[in-house]
């Protein structure tokens, strides 16, 4: 599947997942957000140097410390990392923005940090008629089952 543009950014097929403890980050919101876990400041660290976009999933169970893919949700929200800020007790303060929403269609791979997801491919319907259902403006990425 090719890139594919949202707003000023181009969104590839795969990116790196940060899996979220209850939160969930919906597209064109904005939310402040803690990193502590060293495979997550890894990941921030690594998106910082590219793209900055990221896929933010919520977990299934809050619980566990390290999340599988069994454990996430498999809808989610590609995000970009507006500010980055050090804390000195050695986690990381973002603000991210939700751009688009994405469905996880399989995982290439869960080195060096949590796992890089695939979004969903687009549908054939056209987006206005899914804005003339719904009454209110979807991302063109949303899936109709």
């Amino acid at each position: 599947m090719a890139d594919e543009p949202a707003g000023d950014f181009t969104i590839p097929d795969a990116l790196p997942v940060l899996p979220l403890r209850e939160l969930v980050l919906f597209p064109l919101t904005a939310v402040p957000l803690a990193v502590g876990q060293a495979r997550s400041l890894r990941l921030v660290d690594d998106v910082m140097r590219s793209n900055r976009l990221l896929a933010l999933v919520a977990q299934r169970d809050p619980k566990p410390e390290v999340a599988g893919p069994d454990d996430l949700y498999g809808v989610g929200t590609v995000g970009v990392i507006h500010q980055l800020a050090r804390a000195p007790d050695g986690t990381v303060r973002l603000m991210i923005q939700g751009l688009e929403r994405i469905r996880i269609v399989g995982w290439v791979g869960t080195e060096p940090y949590r796992w890089r997801g695939s979004r969903w491919p687009r549908r054939t319907r056209p987006a206005t008629t899914r804005r003339a259902r719904c009454g209110w403006p979807c991302s063109t990425s949303f899936a109709v089952s």
